[in-house]
């Protein structure tokens, strides 16, 4: 069976160099100068005084009702805050339990039961609507043309010979 050509080939030799992220300036990214905040404390009052602006706390807390989960929320705002080069990465990990503790008190004290963690239980596989719809929206070329031969299908079906099953010892010569 030959399969289309992906629209996307990577280019196999336009890849980085080992190595070269270490030519490039030092401090390009805010990550790579000095943090902000250098203590725990420091960057989780950062932390909570961005959340409580009232359009941050309206979204988070739109979220939370929505069913994402609070671990997710609380991976998103800390690595933004390493990437804005607030604090550093092992400050952005000592701080993720608070804050974790501070989205279920707020979670609770607006009425709203917080789902606490990422249900990810292995692979499942995808119903065909859901494939359709991911088709529809990524390759609607393919869909139409899938749509269609559903409409008209082969009336002929070529018969495929069925092999002989029975081992190498057991045949006659």
């Amino acid at each position: 069976m030959i399969s289309e050509p992906l629209p996307y080939q990577p280019d196999l030799f336009n890849v980085s160099i080992p190595g070269e992220s270490l030519t490039e300036p030092k401090g390009k990214w805010p990550y790579e100068k000095p943090a902000e905040y250098d203590s725990p404390i420091d960057a989780f009052k950062y932390i909570l005084d961005t959340h409580y602006n009232p359009v941050t706390f309206g979204n988070v807390t739109k979220s939370l009702s929505a069913g994402v989960p609070i671990e997710l929320i609380v991976d998103i705002v800390v690595f933004a805050g390493f990437m804005e080069g607030k604090y550093t990465v092992d400050v952005a990990e000592l701080i993720k339990p608070a804050f974790f503790l501070n989205l279920i008190a707020d979670a609770r004290d607006t009425g709203i039961e917080p789902v606490l963690f990422l249900n990810i239980e292995g692979p499942e596989e995808m119903s065909p609507d859901a494939f359709m719809d991911v088709m529809k929206e990524f390759k609607p070329e393919k869909h139409a043309m899938l749509m269609e031969n559903a409409q008209n299908p082969v009336q002929e079906i070529e018969q495929v010979p069925v092999l002989d099953d029975t081992g190498f010892v057991q045949r006659e010569i």
